[in-house]
């Protein structure tokens, strides 16, 4: 279990907002529902997003092509942009740092109290008046926001934990400009399949395999995947056009991954680092299904 908690643990911070329409969905399923909740708040305590080695690794990879889509596309840097599911600030504080300028702004929703008090502690340290952090479950903030509002929406590393991820993508559809950017993180089916035949968990592969969604690994938490045809496909036709889809992650893992044998960034030198993210980045567009997520950019027909 605890190999499972810490796969996941990131998504725990930002996934909590799927509890209030769980029992919509998945009727019959509260007490899951309230056991979910609690291990998600025990991780939201326990894992530093910000000051993680690992994390700081994966999130320059996700620059890298954050930073290339923007400046291809001509993304304002006095623009406003949305970070859904933020967490502790991990992207909302970097766009902040290396691409807003005055006049520009960045709204960083997350469901999780402590994950924004620390967001809002680094945003006082290093005096990034840019951003904005609200403590919301993310339907409501987009329900409420107005059409055409952002040139840019991150959704990173939310939607492989969300049911019903879809609406979500339809709404942040009307609320992105015409010509406005998403970045967004899923989780593929041969990652799924891989943690389960890594961990010898035999009796998931057939749910992977046959399904998008379900309860897996003898846990209480609904896990979402597919491919990047069925996930490209989903967004072109809700009305996006695809501009790029990488794998992240597609020869290392964190602790408990399946590549994590492979190489681990934070178990490496600075030499040793440097040559992972090249050779990472050097493959990420020919194999994206391969990663610990597909990350796709898209842009608002």
């Amino acid at each position: 279990m605890y190999r499972i908690t810490h796969l996941f643990i990131r998504a725990f911070e930002k996934a909590l907002h799927i509890l209030h329409k769980w029992d919509e969905r998945f009727g019959g399923r509260t007490f899951r529902a309230e056991r979910h909740r609690k291990l998600v708040i025990r991780s939201a305590e326990c894992h530093s997003m910000t000051g993680d080695a690992d994390e700081a690794y994966y999130r320059d990879q996700y620059w890298f092509w954050m930073e290339k889509y923007f400046r291809e596309n001509h993304v304002s840097p006095v623009g406003s942009f949305l970070d859904l599911g933020c967490g502790q600030g991990r992207f909302s504080s970097l766009i902040a740092e290396h691409y807003v300028r005055s006049g520009g702004k960045v709204v960083g929703v997350d469901i999780s109290p402590e994950a924004i008090r620390v967001a809002e502690a680094y945003k006082e340290e290093k005096n990034l008046s840019s951003t904005e952090y609200r403590v919301d479950d993310l339907v409501p903030f987009l329900k409420q926001s107005k059409d055409n509002s952002f040139d840019a929406v991150l959704f990173i590393e939310v939607a492989f934990f969300l049911p019903g991820w879809e609406s979500v993508t339809k709404e942040i559809l009307r609320v992105l400009k015409p010509g406005g950017l998403l970045c967004a993180s899923f989780r593929s089916r041969y990652f799924s399949l891989l943690y389960s035949i890594a961990c010898g968990k035999w009796s998931d592969v057939p749910v992977i395999l046959e399904k998008k969604e379900g309860v897996l690994w003898n846990t209480d938490i609904h896990f979402v995947w597919g491919s990047n045809d069925e996930t490209k496909q989903f967004l072109e036709e809700t009305g996006f056009d695809v501009l790029g889809v990488m794998g992240i992650g597609n020869c290392s893992g964190i602790e408990g991954d399946p590549l994590a044998p492979v190489a681990r960034p934070s178990g490496l030198d600075e030499e040793e680092t440097k040559l992972l993210m090249k050779s990472e980045l050097a493959v990420a567009e020919s194999v994206p299904d391969a990663g610990r997520y597909m990350f796709y950019v898209a842009k608002k027909k």
